[in-house]
Protein backbone atom coordinates (compact mmCIF):
# COMPACT_ATOMS: atom_id res chain seq x y z
CA UNK A 1 0.00 0.00 0.00
CA UNK A 2 0.76 3.68 -0.77
CA UNK A 3 1.86 5.50 1.89
CA UNK A 4 1.16 9.10 1.80
CA UNK A 5 3.06 10.77 4.44
CA UNK A 6 5.98 9.67 5.20
CA UNK A 7 8.93 10.96 8.05
CA UNK A 8 12.35 9.69 7.87
CA UNK A 9 15.02 10.75 11.10
CA UNK A 10 13.05 13.97 11.54
CA UNK A 11 13.45 15.94 14.23
CA UNK A 12 12.98 19.76 15.45
CA UNK A 13 14.96 21.50 17.57
CA UNK A 14 13.73 24.24 20.12
CA UNK A 15 15.31 27.10 21.59
CA UNK A 16 13.40 27.51 24.88
CA UNK A 17 14.86 30.69 26.96
CA UNK A 18 18.00 29.11 28.37
CA UNK A 19 17.59 25.93 27.35
CA UNK A 20 17.20 23.47 24.21
CA UNK A 21 14.15 21.41 23.81
CA UNK A 22 14.36 18.61 21.02
CA UNK A 23 11.45 17.16 19.66
CA UNK A 24 11.42 13.73 17.67
CA UNK A 25 8.96 12.94 15.37
CA UNK A 26 11.08 9.58 14.57
CA UNK A 27 9.59 7.57 11.76
CA UNK A 28 5.38 7.82 11.38
CA UNK A 29 3.92 7.23 8.63
CA UNK A 30 0.08 7.14 7.03
CA UNK A 31 -1.50 4.48 4.28
CA UNK A 32 -3.49 6.59 1.68
CA UNK A 33 -7.72 6.61 2.21
CA UNK A 34 -6.88 6.03 5.85
CA UNK A 35 -7.57 8.17 8.89
CA UNK A 36 -5.24 8.88 11.37
CA UNK A 37 -5.53 10.22 14.83
CA UNK A 38 -2.51 11.89 16.51
CA UNK A 39 -3.26 12.04 20.41
CA UNK A 40 -0.86 13.44 23.55
CA UNK A 41 -1.21 15.51 26.55
CA UNK A 42 -0.58 19.31 26.02
CA UNK A 43 3.19 20.37 24.66
CA UNK A 44 3.92 16.43 23.25
CA UNK A 45 4.38 17.46 19.53
CA UNK A 46 1.38 17.36 18.03
CA UNK A 47 0.65 19.75 16.23
CA UNK A 48 4.67 19.80 15.41
CA UNK A 49 4.42 16.89 13.74
CA UNK A 50 1.29 18.35 11.45
CA UNK A 51 3.81 21.60 10.88
CA UNK A 52 6.37 19.70 9.74
CA UNK A 53 4.06 16.83 7.38
CA UNK A 54 3.08 20.55 5.74
CA UNK A 55 6.70 21.74 5.70
CA UNK A 56 5.20 24.50 7.47
CA UNK A 57 8.25 24.65 9.78
CA UNK A 58 12.16 23.89 8.70
CA UNK A 59 13.18 20.15 10.29
CA UNK A 60 16.32 17.83 10.53
CA UNK A 61 15.60 14.21 8.55
CA UNK A 62 12.81 13.80 4.94
CA UNK A 63 9.27 14.29 5.22
CA UNK A 64 7.66 13.05 2.29
CA UNK A 65 4.38 13.49 1.11
CA UNK A 66 2.50 11.88 -1.98
CA UNK A 67 5.79 10.58 -2.91
CA UNK A 68 7.52 13.72 -3.08
CA UNK A 69 10.48 14.93 -0.83
CA UNK A 70 8.90 18.78 0.99
CA UNK A 71 12.50 19.42 1.57
CA UNK A 72 13.04 19.88 -2.44
CA UNK A 73 10.21 21.52 -3.23
CA UNK A 74 9.60 25.12 -4.73
CA UNK A 75 7.29 27.31 -2.54
CA UNK A 76 4.82 27.23 -5.31
CA UNK A 77 5.23 23.31 -5.34
CA UNK A 78 4.87 22.93 -1.72
CA UNK A 79 1.56 25.18 -1.82
CA UNK A 80 0.09 23.45 -4.64
CA UNK A 81 1.09 20.22 -2.12
CA UNK A 82 -1.07 21.10 0.56
CA UNK A 83 -3.69 22.89 -1.38
CA UNK A 84 -4.51 19.28 -3.41
CA UNK A 85 -3.08 16.69 -0.92
CA UNK A 86 -3.49 17.46 2.44
CA UNK A 87 -6.07 19.21 4.24
CA UNK A 88 -5.87 20.78 7.57
CA UNK A 89 -9.14 22.30 9.92
CA UNK A 90 -8.31 24.41 12.49
CA UNK A 91 -8.78 25.14 15.59
CA UNK A 92 -10.70 28.96 14.98
CA UNK A 93 -9.99 30.76 18.24
CA UNK A 94 -10.21 34.37 16.43
CA UNK A 95 -13.99 34.77 17.64
CA UNK A 96 -14.90 33.85 14.18
CA UNK A 97 -17.92 30.82 14.38
CA UNK A 98 -18.52 28.46 11.79
CA UNK A 99 -19.16 24.97 12.06
CA UNK A 100 -16.98 21.85 11.42
CA UNK A 101 -18.80 21.46 7.95
CA UNK A 102 -18.32 25.11 7.18
CA UNK A 103 -14.61 24.43 8.55
CA UNK A 104 -14.47 21.36 6.34
CA UNK A 105 -16.00 23.15 3.18
CA UNK A 106 -13.33 25.89 3.34
CA UNK A 107 -10.56 23.09 1.97
CA UNK A 108 -12.42 22.77 -0.72
CA UNK A 109 -13.47 26.34 -1.58
CA UNK A 110 -9.96 26.82 -1.63
CA UNK A 111 -9.01 24.53 -4.48
CA UNK A 112 -11.59 26.45 -6.67
CA UNK A 113 -12.87 23.20 -8.48
CA UNK A 114 -16.01 22.38 -7.30
CA UNK A 115 -19.03 24.06 -7.38
CA UNK A 116 -21.14 24.64 -4.11
CA UNK A 117 -23.60 21.81 -4.12
CA UNK A 118 -20.19 19.44 -4.90
CA UNK A 119 -18.28 21.25 -2.06
CA UNK A 120 -21.00 20.74 0.38
CA UNK A 121 -21.63 17.19 -0.63
CA UNK A 122 -17.45 16.42 -0.64
CA UNK A 123 -17.31 18.39 3.09
CA UNK A 124 -20.56 16.01 4.42
CA UNK A 125 -18.92 12.56 3.11
CA UNK A 126 -15.66 13.64 4.81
Amino acid sequence: MNHIVSVNNVSKNYNLAKWWSRLCAGSPWTWRGRVLAIAGPSGSGKTTLLNLWAAWIPSAGTVTVDGKQTGLLSERNLTRLRLNTIGFIFKLQSGLRVSVLQNVELQLLLQRTLKPRERQSGARAC
